[in-house]
C-alpha cells in the first residue's frame, strides 16, 4: 500500500478527517521548513548543531510532534533561524 492510498483510506474515518483538517496549517507549514532544509542541503543533524539541540529534536520537529502537542512556537523560531529563515504568522 503507498502512502497516498492509505492516506484516503484514513481519511474516510471521519475523526481521523476532521483532525487531519485541523492540524492542515501545521502539516503545511512543517513541511515547508523540510524542504527548505533539503534546498539547502542540509542534514537534521546540522539543523540541530545549528540549532544547539539534537538530531531526535529536530526529527520529532519535522514530524510534528513534541511530547504530544504540537511544536512550539520558539522551536519553530529556533529551526527557522538555523535555516537563516523567520517565522511569520499572519491573520486573515
Amino acid at each position: 500500500m503507498t502512502h497516498e492510498e492509505f492516506f484516503n483510506e484514513q481519511m474516510k474515518d471521519p475523526e481521523f478527517a476532521k483532525a487531519y483538517e485541523e492540524s492542515e496549517e501545521e502539516f503545511k507549514a512543517l513541511q515547508k521548513a523540510i524542504e527548505l532544509r533539503m534546498q539547502q542541503k542540509l542534514s537534521q543533524t546540522e539543523v540541530a548543531q545549528r540549532m544547539n539541540t539534537t538530531r531526535s529534536v529536530v526529527c520529532r520537529l519535522e514530524a510534528g510532534l513534541s511530547n504530544g502537542t504540537p511544536p512550539s512556537l520558539g522551536m519553530l523560531k529556533r529551526y527557522a533561524s538555523a535555516l537563516g529563515k523567520k517565522v511569520e504568522i499572519r491573520l486573515v
